[in-house]
């Protein structure tokens, strides 16, 4: 195997030489689409420019406006990305064809280097990783806004249930 700039040459063509380098090619793009663009689950990038300006807008007027909801799909969507990346990719899995043989091992890791796809699975998991802990951050916000809301509820009902037992009292 030779290497080099946009180029990859083996010693012999084979069936398990091209499945080795289409794995690796395989890989690479579902990576670079995962990274870019999902439809069904929009961009990691757009998520983390969307907590940026929840961030931005916090800093400036100290409130943001976030629902619940929201934050729940930005769970899942965070969740399902990383999911299909290490499950439906097998980004980490070496094809049984480079445990056996070692030209072809050669060849995957050369490929792997080549294409980058460690570092640029750390990318997005470094990105994933922004949204996780914003969505944690916020996540806790909005729960302790509603125990808030529940605690004052709890004290309104005692003091009028305390004003009516007075009231019911006196007459």
């Amino acid at each position: 195997m030779k290497g080099g700039l946009d180029h990859i040459m083996l010693k012999s063509l084979s069936v398990d030489g091209i499945h080795t380098i289409a794995s690796v090619l395989g890989q690479s793009i579902a990576l670079d689409y995962f990274i870019r663009q999902l439809p069904c689950l929009g961009s990691v990038d757009v998520m983390v420019e969307l907590f940026s300006n929840i961030n931005q807008e916090m800093e400036k007027t100290g409130h943001f406006r976030l629902k619940n909801k929201m934050l729940l799909q930005l769970v899942g969507k965070a969740n399902s990305i990383l999911e299909a990346v290490i499950l439906k990719l097998k980004l980490f899995d070496r094809p049984e064809i480079a445990w056996k043989n070692a030209n072809y091992a050669q060849i995957w890791e050369y490929l792997r280097d080549d294409f980058e796809l460690t570092n640029r699975f750390g990318s997005l998991h470094f990105k994933l990783e922004f949204v996780e802990r914003n969505i944690a951050f916020f996540r806790n916000i909005l729960q302790n806004r509603k125990m808030h809301f529940l605690d004052s509820l709890i004290v309104t009902l005692l003091v009028v249930e305390i004003f009516m037992s007075i009231y019911l009292n006196v007459i």
